[in-house]
């Protein structure tokens, strides 16, 4: 009997393991980041840019959110959600821009926007500002936006989706804009969305596959330790 105590206490640890992992799997505030990768088509070019953009050009980028935790100020409010981006890049032709390292950006989830047409919409904005980049005739660039709105159908709530809607699906609004130069002046890059999309396995999924084969590997060796000593 006491050859079997151990077996016991040891699959006891891996029950708890495994509870306290999928735990951790199932709350979404825990996952340390998710990263989402964009494209886009260049359609629109201002002139005073157009020494360094055209539009054969294609757009491509990241953004990373680390903290889940929805920071609008209103906690009752559960159609707005505010998430901070703390890393972010954009490639445009040969040009790109990337988001300071003391600078944050944001992306905010709408759930039922009423619009000014009094119809209801559900959508995806990020902002990014002050970013590190090389002027273009003599311009900086100021913020880069992606602003993607479609049916009230595609959010059901204002929680940070882990698996974005198909970027078909908003049909109200799909368009991105890199800004360049002073506040009032319509200097930017702008086009169109063709791919959103989010990194497999955050790293909360990553920490409970790792728990995972390990508690089953101490448990392994459990069984060999009982089966030696039955022997």
């Amino acid at each position: 009997m006491q050859m079997i105590n151990p077996w016991f206490r040891r699959g006891g640890i891996l029950a708890a393991g495994l509870l306290l992992c999928s735990g951790l799997v199932a709350t979404p505030a825990m996952a340390a980041s998710i990263t989402y990768n964009f494209t886009g088509d260049v359609t629109g070019v201002h002139p005073l840019v157009s020494s360094g953009f055209d539009t054969s050009m294609k757009m491509k980028g990241s953004m990373t959110v680390v903290n889940m935790v929805d920071q609008d100020p209103d906690p009752r409010d559960s159609s707005y959600g505010l998430y901070e981006v703390q890393s972010f890049n954009v490639t445009i032709g040969a040009y790109t821009a990337t988001l300071r390292p003391s600078s944050a950006g944001s992306i905010e989830i709408f759930d039922d926007l009423l619009t000014r047409t009094g119809s209801l919409t559900d959508g995806l904005f990020a902002a990014m500002e002050q970013m590190d980049a090389n002027d273009v005739n003599l311009l900086g660039p100021r913020f880069f936006a992606i602003s993607l709105f479609g049916p009230h159908t595609l959010f059901g709530g204002d929680a940070f989706p882990m698996s974005p809607p198909s970027v078909s699906s908003f049909k109200e609004l799909n368009d991105y804009r890199l800004v360049f130069g002073l506040v009032g002046a319509p200097v930017e890059v702008s086009g169109v969305v063709t791919s959103l999309t989010a990194v497999p396995l955050p790293a909360a999924v990553l920490l409970f596959g790792a728990g995972l084969i390990s508690l089953v590997s101490l448990g392994a060796g459990g069984l060999r330790n009982l089966r030696g000593a039955k022997a």
